[in-house]
């Protein structure tokens, strides 16, 4: 499960009709539906972690301008 993203008590809300299948399909769902939330996750935080990469050079080179 990736961090952050799902709530305290692992539930994930799936606002579509749940499959009215044999219990492995409704198994198979899930796991495909977990898997898509973790690659959301994972390009989110990609996302903050650029973000963040970038506010850290726009600081330094504004110190740097400060300086001279």
């Amino acid at each position: 499960m990736a961090e952050g993203c799902i709530s305290s008590n692992n539930n994930l809300t799936y606002a579509g009709p749940v499959p009215k299948q044999q219990p492995y399909d409704l198994y198979r769902f899930i796991e495909n539906h977990k898997a898509t939330a973790d690659g959301l996750c994972k390009n989110v935080r990609q996302v903050m972690t650029s973000f963040d990469s970038k506010i850290r050079t726009a600081k330094d080179a504004g110190r740097k301008t400060l300086r001279h």
